[in-house]
């Protein structure tokens, strides 16, 4: 398990350096889009792919670490039995929605 949690955090510190790199780019796009009135060729596509980047590398991280966003006002009024369901449902579900079932061949 702690190979896993250092595998995690290293794509967790991967994925900030991909944002904070990402959102650079983008400034300067921005910034020369204002002063020469073109974009940057091939920043809007790149920067999908690696918004997609960021998002699945931190995605371990945040998983082992329990961080996922939550409504805690609903979830800390369930008794512990239910809450307990409700973690393990919402690890299935995002275990099978990362792995594609149930997702259209297209």
């Amino acid at each position: 398990m702690q190979i896993l949690l250092r595998v995690s955090r290293g794509f967790g510190v991967v994925s900030g350096l991909l944002l904070f790199i990402l959102s650079f780019i983008i400034f300067v796009d921005v910034l020369v889009r204002w002063l020469a009135g073109r974009p940057i060729v091939g920043v809007y596509e790149s920067s999908e792919v690696v918004f997609v980047a960021i998002t699945f590398l931190a995605l371990a991280l945040v998983q082992c670490e329990e961080r996922h966003i939550r409504i805690p006002t609903l979830v800390e009024r369930l008794p512990d039995r239910c809450r307990g369901f409700l973690d393990a449902f919402a690890d299935l579900a995002g275990f099978l929605r990362t792995t594609g079932y149930g997702s259209s061949p297209i």
